[in-house]
């Protein structure tokens, strides 16, 4: 596992069936604009751009969400 991630992939896997519709439908919308812009790539390697697209896209999210926590702990306003 590298060392930045937090998450083994069994992890990934372990909690692959608990989801939103609307993170259904947001990640329904990467797939889809990723099609067009990784066209021309073997599926594979599109495939695991996408995957990758979608992890980093978690990471950032929990990253916000953090500073986000402590904002409003530390008396900012959340947006």
């Amino acid at each position: 596992m590298n060392e930045n991630n937090l998450i083994t992939p069994e992890e990934i896997i372990s909690i692959s069936g608990k989801f939103t519709i609307g993170n259904m439908k947001t990640a329904a919308k990467v797939a889809k604009m990723a099609k067009v812009v990784f066209d021309g790539d073997g599926l594979l390697w599109n495939y695991l751009r996408v995957v990758q697209c979608i992890f980093e896209a978690g990471r950032i999210q929990g990253i916000r969400e953090e500073r986000q926590k402590k904002k409003v702990k530390s008396g900012g306003s959340a947006k």
